[in-house]
């Protein structure tokens, strides 16, 4: 499969503002992630699928994002202008907790990085928008910062 790319110099990014830069990353990502299982009924793309695509744009558009927990244990990913320092947002997803009963004899280390991998990987789609592929069982919320 060939990537499909915008063609803009350093000079254009670094003078559009966060917004259409973020646009730009956002179409560009979304035209070059690829499905590692694709069934009638599911669709996914793994993080490390995600991320292979993702770096080099947010480098390519001067865009970043940081993780971080929040008080109550919940996770959050704050988007960040490369070019200024300035937050843009924060996405936040609960916390799935350590259910015992649905985790097959896993330890509790390994309910633990199961639960990490899988918040980066989902607010990374809501942050990037990559809804379409994902099924979205808890309420997000989307915290705009000013």
């Amino acid at each position: 499969m060939k990537k499909e790319t915008y063609e803009f110099t350093d000079e254009q990014i670094t003078e559009m503002n966060y917004y259409d830069r973020r646009a730009a990353l956002i179409a560009e990502l979304n035209k070059n992630l690829v499905k590692n299982r694709e069934t009638d009924d599911y669709d996914y793309i793994d993080l490390k699928g995600i991320n292979d695509v993702l770096h080099p744009l947010k480098c390519k558009y001067k865009i970043t994002d940081m993780p971080c927990k929040e008080d109550n244990g919940d996770m959050s990913l704050i988007m960040i202008d490369s070019l200024t320092g300035e937050k843009h947002g924060k996405i936040t997803i609960p916390w799935p907790g350590n259910d015992d009963e649905h985790n097959n004899n896993m330890r509790k280390i390994q309910i633990t990085g199961a639960n990490i991998t899988y918040l980066r990987r989902y607010l990374l789609m809501l942050a990037y928008d990559i809804l379409s592929l994902i099924h979205i069982s808890e309420p997000t919320r989307l915290d705009v910062i000013s």
